[in-house]
């Protein structure tokens, strides 16, 4: 309420200053002759149509149509003026209003012929005196004048010839100098209000008024510039820019009284086709008194503009159009004005032509309210900018609570979702081992379950590594990868699902050693994505890894002959849990995550995917790598980790892990393996344990995160007290960057949860395979016991 009382104020202000510019411009029409103490005014003359006429004694100015004589044609004026005594310098003539076809004789003697029919009107004129035509006493001037309109004889001056022209100079500044600039600026801002229109359609109104501006703009100038045309094509050129400009002012006024533009098939273009067939076709003699008859249809359609435009006033509630109506009378006034100034003479001939100046302040007075209007948009810009940022702020400070939320749900959510699965896989190899052998309704039991087992991992997996990619929780480790070991990887991973779709598996790599800049563990994982995304979705064919090198680049692309993917779904498959075929959600066909995962690890390694299919001729999935600048340094060769059971049987193992279901099952496969375990349920029970400690253990097996301490630092208690080599193994669920770094640091074997018994027996195998190469005992962050 507040913002619209705002704008009535500032539009009732806009009001009186377009009240103010109707008053300087009356002001500006009033007549003003300037009379300077050392010239003569002459103000009375005698006048005669013809030499067969008598003289009549006139007051000048003399305006013919108001006494009652033709407005054109030809006329004779002689004017008897005093000299106290002969001028000594050069004197001139100055007349505010005088033909520009004329004669001019002083004393008898021919003082100025003049035919310049460019403009067959009264203009301002200085007429030199010769010195030696004037004399003391009495003189005579005679001067012959021919009008096509607005015939008649302003007041004289007489005088010095430098006073008489700077008398004219001032003159023409203020008649002709000043209107001309006007109406080009007019003109400019008419221009700028197109432009408006232009980038915003819905300114129809304030379009055909710009377009009204800029051809009375051009109409003016025609008056007041210089002679361009001969008198006939200046009469055609007026006579089609006045009707054109009144018609776009009807128009105007009617799109703002309905919200909506004459049609230009309607009535209202067949009336500006007519007036321009009329300026170009009729023949010149004619134009005057059809000009008279189409100006005052005009003058009535103007009255109709009028009426729009009151009703307007009253409708409206944006002071705006409250002030373009003003602006549209104060216009139509100003016709008025001239129509009956030119073409009726209701007016002494030395008045001013008011759209001259009204049609140009009118313009000025509009653009300045456009310009306002501006500077409050900006305002408003700037104060919804305020708030948006505000808004953005409040949003951003609850994402970044829900971020924080989300994070704490991950944390718990890979330690505490992973435990479960690890006892289940645990026990479950335990009861596959023990009812080996068994029947074949147990076997397919076990394998039933197997399967499901399997795809809850990969399901948790996967959701873990998407939303540690989707919350930034992972930093990528660029360093140089050897592409054609990852691929031979990944083809050896993936051979054994391919062997049973019936599908051909290959890869087609170039030869010599083929380097990129990526993070291995990643992009093998994304790879893995896409190749196990192409076996899942192609029936009959195959599978084709291929590399090249292209443009500076590597392209890794993954070839499929399956179904295709249709162009519309080809950006949809990217997103997370979305798959096309599968509305059953089927385990089966998997979670949905391996694309979208693909599509996150790109961004976060700052390569490009590419994806081409053909629809029932399959798919191609591509990825554009950087090359490495140096090749992948050689690790030493190591020696296969042996795999046997009897490498824990009569082993000694300790067991911490806080989790009862976990840590029962870990020892029972030790113990199914062979080996002697000793659990303990936290890292207080370990330091109790180490202070009377008689045997010590081959191999120590810690959960990374425990209530009362951290894994890795019992390792290092361990291996310090003890006064043998210790293998140790970190079992985690904690997959978060600060924790992957402290545990590469440390140089302790870690087994990710969730994992089975293949992974647990190779890891507990590697890491007491390893331990000779271990530092000599006591070498980790000795003084940590508790």
């Amino acid at each position: 309420m507040r913002r619209t009382t705002a704008g009535s104020q500032r539009g009732w202000w806009w009001l009186a200053a377009a009240g103010l510019l109707a008053a300087v411009l009356a002001w500006t029409l009033w007549p003003r002759t300037g009379v300077d103490a050392s010239m003569l005014h002459l103000a009375s003359a005698e006048f005669r149509a013809g030499p067969q006429e008598a003289w009549q004694p006139v007051a000048l100015p003399d305006t013919w149509s108001l006494q009652g004589r033709p407005a054109s044609g030809d006329g004779e004026y002689r004017v008897r003026f005093v000299l106290p005594q002969a001028p000594t310098e050069p004197w001139a003539l100055y007349a505010n209003r005088l033909s520009t076809v004329r004669t001019v004789a002083v004393n008898g003697a021919l003082v100025e012929q003049a035919g310049d029919r460019g403009r067959i009107w009264p203009v301002p004129s200085v007429v030199r005196l010769p010195v030696l035509d004037l004399r003391g006493g009495m003189n005579e001037l005679h001067i012959a004048v021919h009008y096509r309109y607005r015939g008649g004889l302003s007041d004289l001056h007489i005088g010095p010839a430098p006073q008489v022209e700077d008398l004219r100079a001032r003159a023409l500044w203020w008649e002709h100098d000043l209107p001309q600039n006007l109406n080009l600026a007019a003109g400019l801002f008419s221009l700028l209000l197109l432009l408006v229109r232009w980038r915003q359609p819905r300114e129809q109104a304030v379009g055909l008024f710009a377009l009204a501006g800029l051809v009375g703009s051009a109409r003016n100038y025609l008056y007041v510039g210089p002679v361009l045309m001969d008198s006939a094509a200046a009469d055609r050129v007026a006579f089609g820019l006045t009707s054109c400009m009144v018609l776009l002012i009807v128009a105007y006024a009617r799109c703002v009284r309905t919200g909506t533009p004459p049609a230009l098939r309607g009535p209202w273009g067949g009336a500006v086709a007519g007036v321009l067939l009329l300026a170009v076709a009729l023949p010149i003699e004619w134009l005057p008194p059809v000009r008279r008859i189409v100006y005052a249809g005009l003058f009535v359609a103007g009255l109709g503009a009028a009426r729009d435009g009151a009703i307007a006033a009253r409708q409206a509630t944006p002071m705006l159009r409250l002030l373009l109506v003003a602006l549209l009378v104060l216009v139509l006034l100003a016709g008025l004005h001239d129509y009956g100034n030119q073409i009726a003479g209701w007016f002494p001939i030395t008045h001013q032509f008011a759209l001259l100046w009204a049609l140009p302040l009118a313009l000025c007075a509009f653009a300045t309210v456009l310009i306002v209007r501006l500077f409050d948009a900006m305002a408003q810009v700037e104060l919804l900018n305020r708030t948006l940022e505000e808004r953005v702020r409040q949003r951003t400070a609850a994402l970044d609570a829900a971020n924080e939320a989300k994070s704490r749900f991950l944390a718990t959510a890979s330690h505490d979702l992973r435990q479960p699965l690890v006892s289940i896989s645990l026990l479950w190899n335990l009861l596959r081992d023990g009812a080996r052998g068994s029947d074949a309704r147990t076997d397919d039991l076990l394998g039933q379950m197997g399967r499901a087992l399997h795809s809850m991992e990969a399901l948790l997996r996967g959701l873990l590594d998407f939303s540690r990619l989707e919350s930034q929780d992972r930093a990528a480790d660029l360093r140089p990868v050897d592409l054609a070991a990852l691929c031979e990887s990944v083809l050896a991973a993936a051979q054994p699902q391919a062997a049973f779709r019936g599908l051909r598996l290959r890869a087609r790599l170039p030869h010599g050693p083929l380097v990129v800049q990526s993070d291995a563990v990643l992009l093998e994982q994304m790879l893995r994505n896409l190749v196990d995304n192409a076996l899942r979705y192609t029936e009959r064919g195959g599978v084709l890894l291929a590399a090249r090198r292209r443009g500076g680049r590597i392209e890794l692309g993954v070839h499929d002959t399956g179904r295709g993917i249709a162009e519309a779904d080809r950006e949809r498959i990217f997103e997370p849990f979305l798959q096309l075929d599968n509305p059953a959600r089927s385990s089966r066909q998997g979670w949905g995550l391996g694309l979208a995962i693909v599509r996150r690890g790109a961004m976060l390694l700052g390569h490009e995917v590419q994806l081409r299919s053909v629809a029932g001729r399959g798919s191609t999935f591509r990825l554009l790598l950087a090359p490495a600048q140096r090749s992948v340094p050689q690790a030493p060769a190591s020696a296969p980790v042996p795999l046997a059971l009897d490498l824990l049987a009569g082993r000694l193992v300790w067991l911490v892990e806080d989790e009862d279901g976990v840590r029962e099952a870990l020892a029972l496969q030790f113990v199914h393996w062979g080996a002697r375990v000793r659990s303990f349920a936290s890292a207080a029970a370990l330091r109790d344990w180490l202070d009377d400690a008689q045997d010590w253990p081959d191999l120590l097996v810690c959960d990374a995160r425990l209530p009362d301490g951290h894994g890795l630092d019992l390792v290092a208690l361990v291996r310090h007290d003890a006064p043998v080599a210790v293998a140790a193994l970190l079992v985690t669920g904690d997959t978060g960057p600060d924790q992957l770094a402290r545990q590469q640091r440390a140089g302790v074997r870690v087994l990710h949860k969730p994992f089975g018994a293949d992974a647990l027996r190779k890891a507990a195998a590697a890491a007491l395979d390893s331990v000779q190469a271990d530092a000599a005992p006591g070498h980790l962050d000795h003084g940590l016991r508790a």
